[in-house]
């Protein structure tokens, strides 16, 4: 294989406005061995696998899929993507309504009979219906499938059994003889629409953030409320075991300062109510024994729960009553 170096010395830049005439002319003065077809790649329905790509993931779609190739199986049109090889590549992109639509530079010499089956397909008006490989950063389901977020076009490729049921088609194939114009846009105009559709893209993104922003004031609205109504029934609770200890000391027929449920309340709060019991039933025996006063404390040994130490001898209750005391204090 022999190998030829050139230098160039003028450079011509090819013009915005060129462009919209290179696919009916690129092959007559760039390359021969080339035939451009038109494709719808994608739409912004539902296809019947239940995946969707949105018309704000387009801007992805485009910049994403610009020289990623055209794919078809060799000899025939495969039912679904195994065993295929690139057959060209997609050289712009744009939108149309609901749809991205490609073109495509096909590779004649590497390809010459398979490029010969399509246009022949083409002519006879039979389907030539492609799906694309994608990569995604995220989806999102719905009753109806799911949104798929972040692509990154790897492929589109020609199936039998296309996922978009015959709405991503060829729509155009010409070759260097037929010179057909494929309907392209200039270079302004690609750069235009990629622009309206980032500042699309980025203003349904301020949306979406505004929106979580707000769900999270929301939210952090909703965890104050929770703690303040469980603040609330806590409290509540407090007192409402308060009132049945008070009702205890009563129900016993111990009379007690104000300020002793005040000083008190951690401890008697924290008490069981066998605790609490067991407690009363001592104060009222000491009080009983102490202060004749009290005489009027009606209690059996039946209220007093029997006591006995460790080695079997029965406890004094007044000493029991004065030990807790001491720890009291």
């Amino acid at each position: 294989m022999k190998i030829a170096s050139f230098t160039a010395k003028d450079v011509k830049l090819i013009q915005d406005n060129d462009i919209e005439t290179l696919a009916a002319e690129a092959s007559i003065s760039l390359n021969r061995n080339l035939t451009w077809m038109k494709l719808v790649l994608t739409d912004d329905l539902y296809n019947e696998n239940r995946q969707r790509i949105p018309k704000e993931e387009f801007i992805n779609v485009i910049k994403t899929g610009i020289f990623m190739p055209i794919k078809m199986a060799e000899g025939s049109i495969s039912e679904g993507h195994e065993e295929t090889t690139p057959l060209g590549a997609m050289s712009h992109l744009k939108t149309n309504g609901n749809t991205v639509e490609a073109l495509a530079a096909i590779w004649v010499k590497e390809r010459p009979d398979d490029v010969e089956y399509l246009k022949q397909r083409y002519a006879s008006k039979e389907p030539i219906d492609f799906s694309w490989e994608i990569t995604y950063k995220d989806s999102i389901a719905d009753e109806e499938g799911e949104t798929l977020t972040g692509v990154s076009m790897n492929a589109a490729t020609i199936v039998g059994r296309p996922a978009y049921a015959g709405r991503t088609p060829a729509l155009a194939i010409a070759s260097a003889e037929e010179g057909e114009n494929m309907d392209t846009i200039s270079l302004e105009q690609h750069n235009q629409e990629i622009e309206n559709l980032k500042k699309e893209y980025d203003e349904k993104l301020a949306s979406l953030q505004t929106m979580v922003d707000e769900q999270k004031t929301s939210l952090a609205e909703l965890d104050e409320l929770k703690k303040f109504k469980a603040d609330a029934e806590a409290e509540k609770a407090k007192a409402d075991k308060m009132e049945s200890i008070m009702k205890k000391f009563t129900e016993a027929n111990v009379t007690v300062a104000e300020d002793y449920f005040t000083s008190k309340a951690e401890m008697l709060l924290s008490m069981s109510d066998e605790q609490l019991t067991f407690f009363i039933q001592e104060l009222v025996a000491s009080l009983t024994k102490a202060d004749d006063a009290q005489a009027s404390i009606s209690l059996t040994s039946k209220d007093i729960p029997p006591m006995n130490g460790g080695d079997g001898d029965k406890v004094d209750n007044k000493n029991l009553v004065d030990y807790l005391r001491g720890l009291d204090k």
